[in-house]
């Protein structure tokens, strides 16, 4: 059985309060230390001033029990987590609305709330929304003040910038939440080398290839001296995707390989068919594809992404299987997994809606039904329309462009290619100089022969 003071202290820390705070104006610190020590017992008033400080009930703090609103607050939490973890972000979106419009919560939990709320926001795609009540959180939460942790918030928020194509602006605040982090004293801990995975993806998407390469390297250091098992896996996961990028798909592969066998000692079901998935997709990429390792990982991977992955993840695995079936004859079968891929977004993601769109037009390309295929095409290229830029845009740009070539519609081709390179940070250097050139040349045909012809 716990003592007031012990459980004052427990309370104290989860609230992510000091002595000096909690102690107010009202009190001094040197009296909460005491009350901690068990050397002094509280009156009725200064316990329930406490206890609204720690946003916890006069009974839990007295007696360690929980009222029953805080235990149905909790339940609900639990809930959502688990909601979240399982793909069913609208259900536990609603009923952490719900929780928010509550007055009866206590500030201790509201933060949990809004942080959970952004999360399944974040992962149906409303990231406006997400956003705007992600940012505040992370601002208190990197000055110590809110009642969650400033990675889980950061790791929210960052995702959801990502997800809109504003890169800068996720490795803003990633690089100043990590700072926090340090500061906190928790860049020892699984959740700052997933965070710090996450901006190295960032890094990525704004083509910074050479430091996304050189400050996993260090992290990865830091992560296996620390021990780091989880960190390690996210760090080599994220290498492998630079790799991938840079064209060095054996490189891409091995290191796939070092974060599946990271990974397989966790249990983070969600994140191991994902990377399962990921290495099947390197696969597949390569010249010469190696199809049945790739059909294996895919087969491995469904039971874990069917109970734990997004839309998107089961999105990208139909994309991934109709790639399989393809190169296995099976036409039919690549179109009508083309089709459930594009069918479980909607109208959610205009990258993977793009990327969905271009599987059922390989599919149906190669049925000779080039009329629907080209209406697919067409549908790629609007969605392709409304992604962010860098490297996400880069790489659809190319993907879009190469279809087209090969579909005849040359002109349009080289428009995407120049899409492409323009999206990529490559500049058109010569352009001022055929435009110079243009100019000189009407200016010539204008004036005539010269006088001395």
């Amino acid at each position: 059985m716990s003592t007031f003071g012990e459980r004052l202290r427990a309370l104290r820390r989860m609230a992510g309060l000091s002595q000096e705070a909690l102690a107010g104006e009202e009190l001094s610190t040197s009296y909460i230390s005491l009350l901690e020590a068990d050397k002094r017992t509280p009156s009725d008033a200064v316990v329930h001033a406490l206890a609204a400080r720690l946003g916890c009930s006069r009974d839990q703090l007295v007696e360690g029990k929980e009222s029953e609103r805080e235990q149905r607050i909790q339940l609900e939490l639990a809930y959502a987590k688990l909601a979240i973890e399982h793909g069913e972000s609208l259900d536990a979106s609603t009923r952490l609305r719900r929780l928010l419009e509550d007055d009866g919560v206590p500030s201790a939990a509201r933060d949990e709330v809004s942080l959970l709320l952004g999360t399944a926001l974040q992962r149906r795609g409303e990231n406006g929304e997400a956003v705007a009540l992600l940012e505040p959180l992370l601002a208190r939460a990197c000055t110590g003040d809110a009642r969650v942790s400033v990675i889980d918030a950061a790791q929210a928020l960052c995702r959801s910038y990502l997800d809109v194509g504003d890169f800068h602006q996720a490795v803003t605040l990633g690089e100043a939440a990590l700072d926090a982090a340090r500061r906190q004293h928790l860049n020892e801990t699984s959740d700052f080398f997933r965070l710090a995975a996450t901006l190295v993806g960032a890094y990525l998407d704004m083509g910074d290839f050479l430091r996304a390469r050189i400050w996993t390297d260090q992290l990865i250091e830091e992560a296996i001296e620390s021990g780091q098992v989880a960190g390690q896996a996210a760090l080599y996961w994220n290498a492998a995707i630079t790799a991938e990028l840079e064209g060095r798909l054996d490189q891409a592969l091995h290191l796939c390989e070092r974060a599946l066998a990271r990974m397989s000692e966790l249990d983070n079901l969600r994140d191991y068919a994902r990377l399962r998935l990921a290495t099947a997709q390197i696969l597949l990429a390569f010249e010469v594809p190696d199809i049945a390792k790739a059909k294996l990982l895919l087969h491995n991977c469904l039971p874990d992404l069917s109970d734990h992955g997004s839309i998107g993840d089961h999105s990208a695995w139909n994309r991934a299987l109709s790639m399989v079936l393809l190169h296995e004859g099976d036409l039919s079968g690549a179109e009508g997994r083309a089709r459930q891929a594009l069918d479980l977004l909607g109208t959610a993601s205009s990258e993977k809606r793009a990327l969905a769109l271009m599987s059922l037009h390989d599919a149906l390309y190669a049925q000779e039904r080039t009329d629907e295929a080209d209406e697919y095409l067409r549908q790629a290229t609007e969605a392709v329309e409304g992604v962010g830029g860098g490297r996400t845009q880069a790489l659809l740009r190319r993907e879009l462009a190469d279809r087209l070539a090969a579909a005849g519609h040359s002109a349009l081709a080289i428009q995407h290619y120049q899409h492409a390179l323009d999206a990529a940070g490559v500049r058109d250097a010569s352009r001022n100089v055929r435009q110079a050139a243009r100019r000189a040349s009407t200016i010539s045909l204008l004036s005539g022969p010269s006088l001395g012809h």
